[in-house]
This record gives C-alpha cells, sequence and structure tokens, in this order.
C-alpha cells in the first residue's frame, strides 16, 4: 500500500464455502479498481492546508475536551491512516479507535506497519479493555468493536453491518449513544456508505464530525454519503484533519 497499490484483496479459495461470495467481491473490487485514476492518488506526504493558523485553533477548540476520536475507512484508507498517525503531536493524549475494512488476514500486518510510523502506540483491540491516553485500538477481523459508558472496548459476535463486519457503523452508533458531545468522528475514504447515517447520529449528539473531501479520497463513496446527508461538520483533505488534531486540547 505504501508503495502504491490501491487495495489488497484475498485470493478466492475453491475450497471454501464462501467461494462463489469471494469471487464476487474479487470482481466488484477489481472493477472498482479499475475506474481510479491513480495519477490523482494523493502523495503520502501532502499536507495542503487552507486552514490559517488562527482559524485551526478557532476550530479545534470546538473539540477541545474530547474524550475519544473514532475514526471509520476502507478503499485508500491505511495511507491516510498513517499520514494521521504519524503526524500527531507527542503528547497527543486522546485514545483512538479504528475500523477499517481490509481483506481477511492483512489486519495483524497492517497494525505492525502503522507502528513503525505512528507517533502512538498501535495495537489491535481487546475485549473489555480500558481506553488508555495516547494509545490506538483497531478493531479486529470477524467481531463488531463498540466503545460502552465505562470507555471500554466491547468485542462482540454480531451480524455483519452494511454486509461488513466489522463495521463503522457499529462503532460510531455506540460512540454516539455513550460518548456523545465528548467524541470525535471522522471518515475517511472508502466504497459504500457504511458508517455516514451513524457519523450523522454522532453530530446530532453533539459531536465535532468530520468527512475527508472529494479531491484527496481514492474512493469517495463513505466520505460523499455522510457529506451529502449532513453528517459532516467539516470537510477536510487529510492534511487539514492533521492540523485540526494537532490543536485540540485534552
Amino acid at each position: 500500500l505504501e508503495a502504491g497499490a490501491v487495495a489488497v484483496i484475498e485470493k478466492p479459495d475453491p475450497k471454501s464455502k464462501y467461494y462463489e461470495k469471494s469471487i464476487g467481491k474479487f470482481l466488484k473490487t477489481a472493477k472498482l479498481m479499475s475506474e481510479i485514476k491513480v495519477v490523482k492518488r494523493i502523495p503520502l506526504r501532502k499536507k495542503v492546508s487552507v486552514i490559517t493558523s488562527q482559524s485551526k485553533e478557532n476550530l479545534a477548540s470546538k473539540a477541545h475536551g474530547a474524550k475519544i476520536i473514532a475514526i471509520g475507512a476502507s478503499t485508500g484508507g491505511p495511507i491516510v491512516l498513517e499520514q494521521i498517525l504519524s503526524s500527531l503531536p507527542n503528547n497527543f493524549q486522546i485514545p483512538i479507535c479504528v475500523v477499517q475494512h481490509i481483506a481477511s488476514g492483512f489486519t495483524d500486518g497492517m497494525v505492525r506497519w502503522l507502528n513503525t510510523k505512528s507517533v502512538i502506540p498501535v495495537s489491535i483491540a481487546k475485549n473489555n479493555s480500558l481506553l488508555e491516553p495516547g494509545n490506538c485500538y483497531i478493531a479486529p477481523e470477524g467481531l463488531q468493536m463498540k466503545i460502552n459508558q465505562q470507555s471500554r472496548i466491547q468485542l462482540i459476535l454480531e451480524p455483519p453491518e452494511n454486509n461488513l463486519i466489522p463495521s463503522i457503523s457499529v462503532l460510531f452508533k455506540s460512540i454516539a449513544e455513550n460518548v456523545g458531545k465528548e467524541s470525535i468522528g471522522i471518515l475517511l475514504t472508502g466504497m459504500g456508505k457504511d458508517g455516514a447515517e451513524e457519523l450523522k447520529l454522532m453530530r446530532e449528539n453533539g459531536a465535532v464530525t468530520i468527512a475527508q473531501d472529494q479531491e484527496s479520497s481514492l474512493i469517495f463513496g463513505m466520505p460523499g454519503e455522510a457529506i451529502k446527508i449532513g453528517a459532516a461538520l467539516y470537510i477536510f483533505n487529510p492534511g487539514e484533519i492533521v492540523s485540526f488534531l494537532q490543536n485540540i486540547r485534552k
């Protein structure tokens, strides 16, 4: 991904009972990827920001005191996550929870890679763990991730939401209900609409909500849907997201 791959997908296994389903997913992804104009791919270190230094602080002041940041991402997400996590201040204290759609078997490797880039520790979330300041938790494969009122991670074997497990929608909904205005929701590049409605619910419950802009998104499905339904308080490129987070006071 860091070298420029637009997606990582698993090879359909003829011996698997999910063979036909995995073929369909493979073909759908391949067709979608073929439409991407790779020459417009956002560079790794592009941090263009239209936010002035005065407005950065003014915007971030809406999120001062936030207890949690929730990020949802799909196709193109790992590179943006790397840019965000590698650019946080050394004293960053707000815990971050992430649902990243990625092919089965690749989550562990992605977490190891992010740890080589991130300013804060990155780990796969564990059930009933208390969110620790300045840590990033990635949802594991095959389980839905929620955050309860005691700021603990709940990993639950539940049906897919939006045909996805883990689902961004499940995480965002739990945070909207249990954390509300003391949270920040960020929906990054990706196909589909997972998390869009629940980002709107977060906003309605007082959270600061952000959607990645179209120009910088590899796939504008999820953030585009969020913007269309009024779920995003701000529409930022990755550099602006970084700038915003750098100016938040715990």
